[in-house]
C-alpha cells in the first residue's frame, strides 16, 4: 500500500519483517533516500551497512506529532475561516446581460 511517499508492506507468510528491510534496502539504497524506522539496534546497523538512513520508533513518533502540530498551525481552522460570496456584494436591481431577471439563491 503506498500513501504519498510512504510505503506500508505486509510481508509474506514466513517472511520476517527485518528480512524484507534489508533485502529492500539492499536493492533502492543506492538510487533512493531510504529512511528506516525501527528501534531494533541490529536492524539499525545492518540497514546503515546499506546505506539507509535510520530513525527510532520513537523518532517516528515525534516527528508525525511534529508535523501534525506543524500543520494546524499552518492551516487555519475551519470555523475561522470567512466565505465571501459574490451575491452578498450584488445590489438589488442587478439585471443580468440578457435582461433577464437573476436568479437568487438562498
Amino acid at each position: 500500500m503506498k500513501y504519498h511517499n510512504i510505503h506500508v508492506v505486509y510481508t509474506r507468510e514466513a517472511e520476517t519483517a527485518d528480512h524484507y528491510i534489508e533485502k529492500t534496502v539492499r536493492r533502492i539504497a543506492k538510487e533512493h533516500d531510504v529512511i528506516v524506522a525501527t528501534s531494533d539496534a541490529l536492524e539499525q546497523v545492518i540497514i546503515m551497512g546499506q546505506g539507509a538512513h535510520r530513525m527510532s520508533a520513537a523518532g517516528l513518533k515525534e516527528e508525525i506529532e511534529s508535523v501534525i502540530e506543524q500543520m494546524k498551525d499552518d492551516y487555519p481552522k475551519q470555523e475561522e475561516l470567512i466565505r465571501n460570496y459574490l451575491f452578498d456584494y450584488l445590489e438589488k436591481g442587478y439585471c443580468r446581460r440578457d435582461g433577464a431577471s437573476p436568479t437568487w439563491f438562498s
